[in-house]
């Protein structure tokens, strides 16, 4: 959480320094916050996504109870792997349009501000920050605090045949 506020308040700094006026300087504060916000937004689906616990289960049989019923999600190791085979084979072609995309967005977000200097590198790493903040600090609790909580959730065993 340490990590969100400090980036907000590089946000709060930039816009108060690169800015004229009070009102300006919330506005340019908003708009880099809006845009952190939307990347923290991706990076927690990502997070949550990859370090969701599967279940265990014995091969046709009832599900196991208490602790040890759940373990490490291994989707980020294999998602790793998949893309870095992907890149590899198709020479960095798609790379290109996530930086374009990131560029447009961070033109986009540079000409909201104004004409501050540094708009648009500002604004681009709000969102890269953001992006990258949320999915440590979603994939962190989803690997540990969720996983205990399903742990400590009393399912239902499976009917025996």
């Amino acid at each position: 959480m340490i990590s969100v506020v400090g980036g907000w308040v590089v946000e709060a700094m930039y816009s108060i320094a690169a800015e004229k006026d009070w009102p300006t300087s919330f506005r340019t504060f908003c708009l880099l916050w809006f845009a952190s916000a939307a990347a923290f937004f991706g990076g927690s689906i990502l997070g949550f996504l990859f370090a969701v616990p599967k279940s265990l289960s014995i091969p046709d049989g009832p599900t196991l109870q208490g602790a040890n019923r759940y373990r490490t999600n291994t989707n980020l190791e294999e998602v790793s792997d998949w893309l870095t085979k992907i890149i590899l084979g198709l020479g960095l072609v798609n790379v290109d349009g996530l930086i374009q995309f990131t560029n447009a967005v961070g033109d986009a977000t540079a000409k909201a501000i104004g004409p501050a200097q540094g708009a648009k590198l500002i604004a681009i790493c709000s969102m890269i920050y953001g992006f990258a903040a949320a999915f440590i600090i979603v994939y962190s609790w989803t690997r540990t605090q969720l996983r205990r909580d399903f742990e400590r959730s009393e399912l239902p065993t499976l009917p025996q045949s």
